[in-house]
């Protein structure tokens, strides 16, 4: 491929765009936040390679691209993204440059929880209950219509940020106020642009129990195919949802099989008016069925590229610059995987971090790739205040026969020594 032709990758993080430039040189052209960049630990590309902008002001990005173009001689072929706040951009770029992407409308559809599951529940796809609400009468009314444990999120945002599990009503009342105050001042952040509906506006949906599990496919005109199937693990004495870890699954559980799921993606993204992306979704199988919680146009983040390129050798961010300029990237289909796992490495508290001990998983003879991302005099905030700061990297590791692989998840993670400044 000639130097000057790349793929644009739109708003994604410093550490993915090391892992591009090194593996791909000369294949990406990266449109990155200015705030991001100032932050980053990694060294910056030169400016033909890396435009730096505010992503909130759309227009300034558009007319900054276009002189981008014009100065450096950029002959641009496709649009990647790979994060959820920067996924409307995208599709708004690809529109304007005539490339083929997901549309600004489904994007707009897959950041809104409400509209997703409404859109499902209309075509009968099974997801959780849901609807919207702003005070407690409006909570109060839901509980009326579906008893039980209920979920809050908010109408956009990501993982388990700002997401609570209630059991009555004063649980309610007490996370909806917490939620006001802080998507209040989270307003202006792309990740919780909340469109028309204002901040107070927050998603309520029944809670459904059972195992979670999370996929990455792809769907085009000939189908869905599954690149990768993961069960999820959840952190003890966390915030609701926040996950723990990964392991790769060679199939879902009995009786669910590949092709009924792959049925249902292609189900759900077409619903959605995808025709062709590289995806991720989010889905719980509750009493054998198959429920959905969220579907995004996006491969998955956390340390899952980490763990697809341990376990098989194959780089997701890679396939998406191929999948974006229509060339094909051979993977393992899930049933050739080994069922290693990823875990996300989580502070235990607050405070300015002195040093952080990690020799031996350094030594562990499980460990397949490990990766601290913390360093001296960083600050750590736990969640709700930051849900950030406290992710200090990730391990990737081989599990044992015995015991099961959450338990030793947890005790890897408990290797890891972080002193903190008294």
């Amino acid at each position: 491929m000639p130097a000057d032709r790349q793929v644009c990758v739109v708003g994604t993080t410093s550490d993915y765009i090391d892992w591009i430039r090194l593996h791909h040189p000369g294949e990406a052209f990266f449109l990155t936040d200015r705030l991001h960049r100032l932050q980053a630990r990694e060294a910056a590309p030169d400016a033909a390679e890396e435009l730096l902008c505010n992503l909130a002001d759309y227009e300034d990005v558009r007319r900054s691209l276009r002189q981008q173009i014009t100065t450096y001689g950029l002959h641009l072929e496709g649009i990647a993204c790979f994060d959820c706040e920067s996924l409307e951009l995208a599709a708004l770029l690809a529109k304007e440059h005539g490339f083929p992407y997901v549309s600004p409308h489904s994007i707009e559809v897959c950041r809104d929880k409400w509209a997703t599951k409404k859109i499902w529940q209309q075509q009968g796809i099974r997801c959780p209950l849901v609807n919207q609400v702003s005070s407690a009468a409006d909570i109060a009314t839901f509980m009326a219509n579906k008893a039980g444990a209920y979920v809050l999120k908010p109408l956009s945002g990501s993982g388990s940020e700002l997401v609570f599990h209630c059991s009555d009503m004063d649980q309610g009342k007490r996370c909806l106020q917490i939620m006001h105050g802080a998507l209040r001042n989270k307003a202006t952040h792309r990740l919780y642009r909340a469109g028309h509906n204002g901040p107070d506006t927050i998603v309520i949906e029944e809670y459904i129990a059972g195992p979670e599990f999370s996929a990455d496919f792809l769907i085009d005109e000939e189908g869905v195919e599954i690149i990768r199937l993961t069960e999820k693990s959840k952190a003890s004495q966390a915030p609701f949802g926040t996950i723990r870890g990964y392991r790769l699954l060679s199939s879902p559980p009995a009786p669910v099989s590949i092709d009924k799921l792959c049925g249902i993606f292609a189900q759900a993204a077409r619903a959605l008016e995808i025709s062709r992306a590289i995806c991720m979704v989010d889905f719980i199988i509750s009493n054998g069925e198959i429920v959905l919680l969220e579907l995004t146009p996006r491969p998955g983040g956390d340390c899952l590229p980490a763990l697809l390129r341990a376990a098989s050798g194959f780089d997701i961010l890679g396939f998406s610059l191929a999948f974006a300029r229509h060339q094909t990237m051979q993977h393992l289909p899930p049933h050739d995987m080994p069922p290693m796992v990823g875990i996300r490495l989580l502070a235990h508290r607050s405070g300015i971090v002195k040093q952080i001990n990690a020799e031996r998983l350094e030594r562990d003879p499980r460990v397949r790739d490990l990766a601290i991302i913390r360093s001296a005099g960083h600050r750590i905030c736990l969640p709700p205040e930051d849900y950030d700061s406290w992710l200090l990297g990730h391990l990737v590791f081989m599990p044992a026969e015995k015991p099961g692989w959450v338990e030793q998840g947890q005790s890897m993670a408990d290797q890891l020594t972080v002193e903190m400044v008294s």
